[in-house]
Order: structure tokens, then C-alpha cells, then sequence
């Protein structure tokens, strides 16, 4: 290879520290543009709760579901002290997997 061929892989030189000035403040503004907005989109909310009362209402209409052999009552147990009782979270996550009253009333309890 000849100098010529060689001058096409050579970087630019910086010809003032005016530029080299003005590409670190154009750097330094990136930088702390993506920090700021990573910090926004990325932050929780202070608003959040943790809820554990589906729990406590599972067993209780677990216990009394396994004290009656009535299927009647065991689903109206179930529908009345753990459904209509249940977070948000619980209704959601029911819609979402398709709890239907018709599929509930297929569950066999027994």
C-alpha cells in the first residue's frame, strides 16, 4: 500500500480546542439528558401498596367450603367471602385468565 491509501484511514484532527470545547459540552448535555430521563421513565410510583387481604379471605372460604358437602353453598362460599371480597389485583388476574361464572360452576370443590 502506498502513503496515499494510508491517508484515507487517518481520523480528522482537531484543528482548535474551541471544537474539541464545544464537542465536551455537547457530550456532557447527552450524558445528562438520557440520566434525567432514565430517571423519570424508569422511577415507581410512591403510591404503591402491597395487598395480602385475598389471602385471609381464601381460607376463610376455604374453611367453610371443607365444612359442607353442598356444592350450593360451597360455590356461594367461595363467590361471597373470596370473589366479591377480592382486590383489584385478584379481579384482574381472574378476568385475564377467563374465570367466568359458567367455568366456576365446573370447579368440583369436593
Amino acid at each position: 500500500m502506498n502513503s496515499n491509501n494510508l491517508r484515507k484511514f487517518e481520523l480528522p484532527m482537531l484543528t482548535s480546542t474551541r471544537t474539541t470545547i464545544k464537542i465536551a459540552k455537547s457530550l456532557v448535555a447527552v450524558i445528562l439528558f438520557n440520566f434525567c430521563i432514565s430517571k423519570v421513565a424508569y422511577s415507581q410510583k410512591k403510591s404503591q401498596s402491597l395487598v395480602t387481604y385475598d389471602i385471609d379471605n381464601f381460607w376463610n372460604a376455604y374453611d367453610k367450603i371443607v365444612s359442607t358437602k353442598d356444592s350450593v353453598k360451597q360455590h356461594a362460599y367461595l363467590d361471597d367471602l373470596y370473589i366479591k371480597k377480592g382486590s383489584p389485583g385478584l379481579k384482574a388476574i381472574m378476568l385475564a385468565r377467563d374465570w367466568s361464572s359458567k367455568r366456576q360452576k365446573r370447579l368440583k370443590i369436593n
